[in-house]
């Protein structure tokens, strides 16, 4: 009995943890076909034309409705790291793979250039099945996206930087270091004005992006040799930040993570 007790323990046990991972198959989940875009920063210096580039993988999940936590929940999953724009004895520019207004900013950034879904495309189906196949749309004009495709400046959607009516940048987050060996030395770059960063006649030109299906680029830990160690002792590149509230629409620079840098430091 006391063996048996064990095994229905053991068994209720890994069906908890199938089921929270989503992974249940009778959870009715969905996996998408995982995707590579190749993320590419050109910037104007007096030298001439600079540019830098990585490629980022995401994959993308739908929880099943009888996931726990979360019944049907969109995930998705980036691995890839930051390009970097070397600008020689200026310095280098980061753009990071979140942006001011997201953590995640780098799982919709090739998304971005496929054409919107109009509410005609999907009435029909929305009215028969009570259920919007517009991600299920957009997914599949990212899979057939061709070419290259600058990002846009700014979300189109309304949303607004904090504490200001003015329209967010769909920018990634940039910044650089004063001194590449002391991650506390990070540095917000403003994309509007990478002058006042890195010397007159510095602007940015364009930030792009294309389908690909060269690999995943693993070569931030080489510029960063310290960022792994500095990921596992504590969560931000700069130490002991305030003990507040985080309002992650509206980053610090002392909030900054490792993972903003690289999701392949551990893997």
């Amino acid at each position: 009995m006391k063996n048996q007790r064990r095994f229905i323990l053991k068994s209720f046990g890994a069906a908890l943890v199938f089921a929270l991972a989503g992974c249940n198959p009778l959870s009715g989940g969905k996996r998408y076909p995982d995707y590579r875009y190749r993320l590419t920063v050109t910037v104007n210096t007096p030298e001439g034309l600079r540019s830098g580039s990585s490629v980022i993988q995401v994959e993308t999940f739908v929880a099943g409705p009888n996931s726990i936590p979360q019944p049907n929940k969109l995930s998705t999953r980036v691995r890839g790291e930051a390009v970097t724009v070397d600008l020689g004895e200026r310095g280098v520019l980061f753009a990071l793979l979140r942006s001011e207004t997201s953590v995640d900013w780098a799982a919709g950034a090739l998304m971005s250039a496929v054409e919107p879904v109009r509410y005609e495309e999907i009435s029909d189906e929305i009215k028969r099945t009570n259920r919007s196949p517009r991600f299920d749309i957009m997914m599949e004009r990212t899979l057939a996206l061709t070419g290259r495709h600058e990002i846009p400046r700014y979300y189109s959607n309304g949303v607004k930087r904090p504490g200001t009516n003015e329209p967010a940048s769909y920018y990634p987050m940039m910044v650089r270091f004063d001194d590449l060996d002391d991650p506390a030395s990070v540095v917000k770059v403003d994309h509007e004005n990478l002058s006042a960063a890195f010397g007159e006649g510095v602007t940015l030109k364009r930030i792009s992006v294309e389908r690909t299906e060269d690999p995943i680029t693993r070569t931030l830990e080489a510029r960063l040799p310290w960022l792994s160690a500095v990921g596992k002792a504590r969560g931000t590149l700069v130490p002991n930040p305030p003990r507040r509230l985080i309002d992650a629409s509206n980053p610090l620079i002392q909030y900054l993570a490792p993972s903003d840098f690289s999701r392949m430091l551990y893997r």
